[in-house]
């Protein structure tokens, strides 16, 4: 029961790629964006965000690479779930459910850490399912330089080849740890306090509220009988960790969320199955829920796509969430229209954002 279907199909995916194009190329730059282009580490990250300033100079050539790499991860993802769906329209179903996750539309349009996992860890999957174990190994050992929580991907392979005995992989993996620690990216310094139920805020934020609620029972569902494959063990494996972290630190949103939100293969997979087993007269509750799972969808991925808009007509007494980018860069124009070139400001994101507008911080 997809959501769009034949030629619909086509005309969403052409409307949402050019909507995210439009969101990429308006929206201003963002507090960890500015962070990001402004820092003297050289990252996987910083150095596409350079190279994309190189080839366009605005928020789009920032952007430019990310927003390739999303799409390209779509692909990988429609290609990944033809190991779980037979039929072309419950793919399309996957890769909708999947293309509307407020978290992904914000990694595709904003330059980040976890577009760049997702395309790592797709390509591993995807070649690993395809039989090509030896070309599989590159996008694990180049996971190494992207994030730390490489570390912890590693481990749930590890988990998996035990548990699957799968041997190639279990060394695959020993050796990637190994390596990991030699050349990989440090660790974070852990932030104390208790950040669990913060945690489940992000993740319904990246997801919908009901949509992670059916996310968490369609794992768990397949913990106590389903197939256990190694896409569940890559999602409900960083659920459990990232729970577990955020118990004595705070996890930010790209740690661990490109990891979870291929995880809608196995929801989807789910749905489905329970929906076949059943008489049609016995389908009705089924079929209501997923109508108000993807209008919670809809309506949480709209507010993402329209967050300009909404931000402009309402402000930032009621739509705070993107005050932050907004405000900068409204307060930036006003003074370049006054003909300053320096801006009074303590806050170190918020100067970041200024020199990226032309503004340097007043002495």
């Amino acid at each position: 029961m997809p959501v769009f279907k034949g030629s619909s199909q086509k005309i969403f995916l052409v409307l949402y790629a050019l909507a995210l194009i439009v969101v990429a190329t308006t929206t201003p730059i963002s507090p960890s964006e500015a962070y990001l282009f402004f820092q003297s580490e050289t990252t996987p990250t910083v150095l596409l965000m350079h190279l994309g300033s190189f080839v366009v100079a605005n928020e789009l050539g920032m952007r430019l690479f990310f927003l390739v790499l999303g799409f390209v991860n779509a692909y990988l993802f429609y290609r990944l779930a033809e190991d779980f769906f037979t039929k072309t329209e419950e793919r399309f179903l996957a890769l909708d459910f999947y293309l509307m996750l407020p978290g992904v539309i914000a990694s595709t349009v904003l330059a980040n850490d976890a577009v760049i996992i997702a395309f790592l860890v797709l390509l591993f999957l995807y070649l690993h399912v395809h039989g090509k174990s030896i070309f599989s190994l590159l996008p694990l050992f180049l996971l190494a330089f992207v994030h730390w929580s490489a570390l912890y991907f590693y481990l749930i392979l590890v988990l998996y080849s035990l548990f699957q005995k799968k041997r190639e992989i279990f060394w695959a993996a020993i050796a990637v740890i190994v390596f990991y620690m030699m050349f990989g990216v440090a660790m974070p310094e852990p932030t104390s306090g208790n950040h669990f139920f913060e945690m489940l805020g992000i993740y319904a934020t990246i997801f919908s509220p009901l949509l992670f609620v059916y996310l968490f029972y369609a794992l768990y569902r397949t913990l106590l009988r389903g197939d256990r494959r190694l896409l569940w063990y890559v999602s409900f494996g960083t659920l459990v960790i990232s729970l577990v972290l955020s118990l004595q630190e705070r996890i930010k949103i790209t740690d661990f969320s490109a990891y979870l939100m291929l995880g809608i293969i196995v929801a989807v997979h789910s749905y489905l199955s329970s929906l076949k087993v059943r008489l049609k007269r016995f389908q009705k509750g089924y079929r209501i829920s997923f109508a108000i799972i993807v209008s919670s969808l809809i309506l949480s991925s709209m507010t993402m796509l329209l967050h300009q808009p909404i931000y402009r007509i309402f402000g930032s007494k009621y739509y705070p969430l993107v005050a932050s980018v907004y405000e900068p860069y409204d307060r930036a124009q006003k003074l370049k229209s006054n003909g300053k070139k320096c801006v009074e400001e303590s806050r170190q994101k918020v100067l970041y954002q200024m020199r990226y507008y032309g503004l340097s911080r007043c002495f």
